[in-house]
C-alpha cells in the first residue's frame, strides 16, 4: 500500500526516450519501508525526476498495517 508519495520533476522526457530508474531502501519503519527513486535520461544522464515513496505493509486478512517480518528485513538489511 502506497502511503505517500513525492515526485521532483526536474526536466521533461520525451515519448520513447530511453530512461534509467535507480531505487534503494533509504529506512525501513516498523510497519514500513521508505523507498527513494531517481529518472535519468540515458543520452546524458541528466536527471529528470527523483523523490520517494512510503509503503506499508497491510495484513491481507484484515486489511491492516503489519510489521514487517523479520525476514523480509534481513534480506534488504544493509
Amino acid at each position: 500500500y502506497t502511503r505517500t508519495s513525492h515526485f521532483e520533476y526536474k526536466r521533461p522526457l520525451v515519448l520513447g526516450e530511453t530512461i534509467v530508474v535507480r531505487t534503494w531502501i533509504e529506512e525501513f519503519a516498523p510497519d514500513g519501508v521508505r523507498v527513494e527513486f531517481e529518472i535519468r535520461k540515458k543520452a546524458n544522464g541528466k536527471l529528470a525526476s527523483d523523490g520517494w515513496c512510503h509503503y506499508t505493509l497491510i495484513d491481507l486478512q484484515t486489511g491492516r498495517a503489519t510489521r514487517i517480518p523479520p525476514s523480509i528485513l534481513a534480506k534488504y538489511a544493509i
